[in-house]
């Protein structure tokens, strides 16, 4: 039987990956709290726990008629933002999957009525910086899989997509670390 092992809602600001020199000068010659902050997250926190898997609900992942979780057996690449090019260019990445447990996510899914979560194995999904930037600091021998954000739910289909992942935690052997990678969003609607 699988486990919640942690949740944290960790930010995920772009700075965070620039050379050293450019961080602390954006930062007035001081580093990061973020940035030590992560570090002490990977050592207080993930080599404590070791989870077998890290799933990312990202917040700059947008889908528009369904969540999406990750099932490729590996999603690998270089990452160049479309928000900031200059500063997040070709970051490598190279995130191990879990194929059966998304596939899990979606069987309970598709029983459950009204939601809307499914698994996409193409390993050439866009990664983005909300997922891409904790794996320098948090990344271990775990798989990574990513949750994205279906930009036309109401609160009734968060809800369902969360007890739905859990449910299928609980059904797997995995012990879990959920992680909101969280910040407002840039998408804003407007009436």
């Amino acid at each position: 039987m699988g486990e919640i092992v942690g949740a944290a809602l960790l930010a995920h600001v772009p700075t965070i990956v620039l050379p050293d020199n450019i961080r602390r000068e954006l930062n007035n010659g001081n580093e990061s709290s973020l940035y030590t902050g992560l570090h002490r997250f990977k050592t207080e926190v993930m080599d404590v726990l070791k989870p077998d898997m890290v799933i990312v609900f990202d917040s700059h992942w947008f889908t528009t008629v369904e969540f999406v979780i990750t099932s490729a057996a590996r999603r690998s690449g270089f990452f160049t933002s479309e928000e900031l090019p200059r500063g997040m260019s070709s970051v490598p990445y190279d995130m191990p999957g879990n194929p059966e447990f998304a596939n899990l996510v979606g069987s309970i899914a598709a029983e459950t009525p009204d939601c809307w979560i499914t698994p996409i194995d193409n390993e050439h999904l866009p990664v983005t910086y909300a997922t891409v930037n904790f794996l320098g600091f948090l990344q271990g021998n775990e798989s990574w899989l990513s949750v994205s954000t279906c930009q036309t739910s109401e609160p009734f289909d968060f809800e369902q997509v969360g007890r739905t992942v859990a449910k299928a935690i609980e059904q797997s052997d995995q012990r879990v670390l959920l992680i909101a990678s969280g910040a407002i969003s840039h998408t804003i609607t407007t009436t």
